[in-house]
């Protein structure tokens, strides 16, 4: 359950000779739990005038449970969708020590900024610039999150502002490639025959892989084991974008992954890999990357399970019970 959150506006507009500034304010506090992002929606504690190209957010932040100041994230919607990617805070540790003034700074992002679609390789880009009208919006939100399941913090006085400093930058149209948005595409598996095994090499920072497969339904069970990479993860979605399912460590081994379906139904899926700390950004196939883990080089392991026929009934559910273990 989230604890009750108050804002106010605080601070006005300089006038439109000067460079435009607007501050809202948050009185927390605000548990944000990894899996259930806080939703501040700030139209209804103020009304900026005027075009903004940047923010920058302040908070008081401390571990609740199991959270560290490095997995905290904000972003910006309009109401619909996300008009500003998940950002990392500036100064943010591998740690659980409270941060009295945790900072995020970044740019606006109004339109589609772009997609790649792993199952069709379709990449687009529409229309994009950084500058924002929040009074056009049906709604302007604070998406505050942490990214590791099960975890949550304590966010207090939580100040945004928004400014114009940033230059306006602005595409039209135009293709793309999965390198644009920090991707590698591994290619189609196809089908995938009994004892599949596919390597991938993360061989930069923040680099994503992709492979794509087809599933003719049932059990299926894909992990990461014995692979060069220390601290793997996977994200797998279905042919529309959709997420199925993520995990970090669930295998057997340290710091593995595993997806484990008893009755995965039969379609196409794109499989997104990476060492952590990758991650999902509500888009179709949307998926981040912070690249903690370094990249370079370090070969990532796919295994994939079918069990043949005779043997399917034998595996029984009790690895589907199998706690999913966090870092």
């Amino acid at each position: 359950m989230h604890k009750t959150l108050a804002i106010a506006a605080v601070a006005g507009l300089a006038s439109a000779a000067a460079a435009q500034s607007f501050t809202y304010s948050a009185a927390g506090p605000a548990l944000v739990i990894s899996g259930s992002p806080e939703i501040i929606d700030l139209t209804a504690f103020g009304s900026p005038t005027g075009t903004f190209t940047g923010f920058s957010v302040d908070v008081d932040w401390s571990n609740d449970f199991f959270a560290f100041s490095n997995e905290a994230r904000v972003a910006f919607g309009d109401g619909s969708q996300l008009i500003s990617g998940s950002v990392a805070a500036n100064n943010g540790g591998a740690s659980t020590a409270s941060v009295p003034a945790l900072n995020f700074t970044g740019e606006f992002a109004a339109g589609t900024l772009g997609s790649y679609n792993p199952i069709t390789d379709v990449t687009s880009q529409t229309v994009v610039t950084n500058e924002i009208d929040p009074a056009a919006f049906a709604g302007f939100d604070l998406i505050a999150s942490q990214v590791f399941d099960g975890s949550s913090a304590d966010w207090n006085s939580i100040i945004v502002t928004l400014n114009n400093d940033a230059p306006v930058n602005t595409v039209t149209g135009g293709e793309t490639g999965p390198a644009d948005f920090g991707y590698v595409d591994n290619g189609d598996i196809g089908t995938i025959p009994l004892g599949f095994s596919q390597s991938v090499v993360t061989t930069t920072p923040d680099i994503v892989n992709w492979v794509t497969f087809t599933h003719d339904g049932g059990f299926l069970r894909i992990n990461t084991n014995n692979s060069e990479a220390f601290d793997t993860e996977l994200i797998l979605f279905d042919a529309a974008g959709d997420l199925v399912e993520a995990d970090d460590d669930g295998s057997v081994q340290f710091r593995k992954s595993q997806l484990l379906f008893a009755d995965l139904p039969a379609g196409d899926y794109a499989l997104a890999t990476g060492e952590f700390d990758i991650f999902t950004n509500g888009a179709a196939f949307g998926v981040g990357s912070d690249d903690f883990g370094g990249g370079g080089g370090e070969g990532i392991n796919l295994n994939f399970f079918i069990p043949t026929p005779g043997s399917a009934a034998m595996l029984g559910l009790a690895g589907l019970a199998a706690a999913r273990r966090r870092r």
